[in-house]
């Protein structure tokens, strides 16, 4: 089924369940993110439906308006709205904080801290992070904001790059405290049939954009935050997987930290106009 899943066909499955359910329906990119909402999802008033992609997500949303479909709530992924991208126009979309949801759940609170605490040794991490300068929140920002810079440039200037599922964990520098440039580039150009530029371009023009760039978070995603981290619960005498660390993340998310982030407001915000319920912490 999600082989085949269009937003045609999400639209056409909720005009459907319309007829016998008067809950909210809330539209997500993936079965992840709704792994990590249902659990502050209120079963009684919402429920929430993966579209299973960003374009299958934004048609259907913009089919359920078109066809005034009434309690139909998109969750989306910032990406690079207000960067490269503008934001869809309708009043029944939200973005997350953050680059996506994942990179969300970590930037909030001590989530990314508690799951570091739990898996590494803490002499260890504590001395590491002293010789570095940084807390464990920030050398994680730096190191996926780096490649982050990648798959900015790469998006900015149509260079052709598959960034998705970018091993960034294989171009870190031996002390692991920054990327290697040259290292990431040689990998994402392999990796890539349709890249249309030289790894020498690539290099400059992502140096060139971090001149630029001041705060790395913007550019940081899920996928690269915990690949760093898992690579940094092993150096610091732990062992988790990329996987554990993406589950960690969602199960450590409380309701407290959901309150602390703008896309709970959001949502607030739009069940008060759209006069329904979302959330189950209030």
């Amino acid at each position: 089924m999600v082989g085949w899943l269009t937003g045609e066909d999400l639209v056409n499955l909720l005009m459907m369940l319309r007829t016998v359910d008067d809950r909210a329906f809330v539209i997500l990119e993936g079965s992840a993110d709704c792994q990590a909402l249902d659990s502050h999802i209120d079963e009684a008033a919402a429920v929430t439906f993966p579209a299973h992609s960003k374009s299958a997500a934004n048609r259907a949303i913009e089919l359920a308006d078109q066809r005034q479909l009434g309690n139909v709530l998109a969750i989306l992924d910032r990406d690079w709205v207000g960067m490269l991208t503008t934001a869809l126009d309708s009043p029944n979309v939200v973005y997350t904080d953050d680059y996506d949801l994942d990179a969300t759940i970590l930037q909030t609170g001590a989530v990314m801290e508690k799951i570091l605490s739990s898996y590494t040794d803490r002499d260890v991490r504590s001395r590491d992070l002293t010789r570095m300068t940084l807390d464990a929140k920030g050398l994680v920002t730096k190191l996926a904001g780096e490649a982050g810079l990648m798959r900015f440039v790469s998006e900015e200037h149509d260079m052709g790059l598959r960034c998705g599922g970018l091993p960034i964990h294989r171009a870190l520098t031996p002390a692991e405290d920054a990327i290697d440039l040259e290292k990431l580039t040689v990998i994402a150009v392999s990796r890539s049939p349709h890249c249309v530029v030289t790894e020498a371009v690539v290099i400059a023009t992502v140096q060139q954009r971090r001149t630029h760039a001041g705060d790395l978070r913007p550019y940081c995603n899920g996928h690269d935050m915990s690949c760093v981290m898992a690579a940094l619960i092993k150096r610091w005498g732990g062992n988790a997987s990329q996987l554990a660390v993406e589950r960690a993340a969602r199960a450590a998310f409380s309701c407290a930290d959901l309150q602390a982030t703008r896309l709970y407001g959001a949502v607030i915000a739009w069940s008060k106009l759209s006069h329904a319920t979302v959330w189950n912490c209030t």
